[in-house]
């Protein structure tokens, strides 16, 4: 590295603080990132939604969700998330999770699959919360 013409011999950053100096370690930019609750990974945000990923990466292709990109990667600020779900009228994330069970049932989505999205531990609870929405839908 070269410093005002003249070649550095040590890097600029101390591995260890010294004496008196409170300043250890410095982080590497992704690590101050993703331990950031302001910004949430497209996983963390899905878990947040209570939806799939493959959700979540659909919402921001389509300009409902607007993250932040970070080199390769990107990161929703909470922000957007509390913005994205203001703005879906008189529907809560739990009315929308039942109308999406409920479309999957009703074109055919086996009832184990939609257990297993939903994450349901066991077939029994989806069977018997969504038994009344089509007649092929029992235990």
């Amino acid at each position: 590295m070269r410093l005002l013409g003249q070649l550095a011999s040590s890097p600029l950053t101390r591995s260890r603080p010294t004496k008196g100096d409170a300043v250890g370690d410095p982080q590497v930019l992704h690590d101050v990132l993703a331990g950031d609750a302001m910004l949430v990974t497209p996983e963390e945000a899905a878990r947040l939604l209570r939806v799939g990923r493959t959700t979540v990466y659909a919402l921001m292709k389509h300009g409902h969700l607007r993250p932040v990109h970070i080199g390769r990667s990107c990161r929703l600020p909470r922000a957007e998330l509390e913005r994205y779900v203001d703005g879906i009228p008189n529907a809560g994330l739990h009315i929308l999770r039942h109308s999406a069970a409920s479309v999957m049932l009703t074109n055919g989505v086996p009832l184990k699959v939609v257990s297993e999205i939903l994450g349901h531990s066991s077939i029994a609870i989806t069977g018997d919360v969504y038994g009344h929405v089509s007649p092929g839908v029992s235990r």
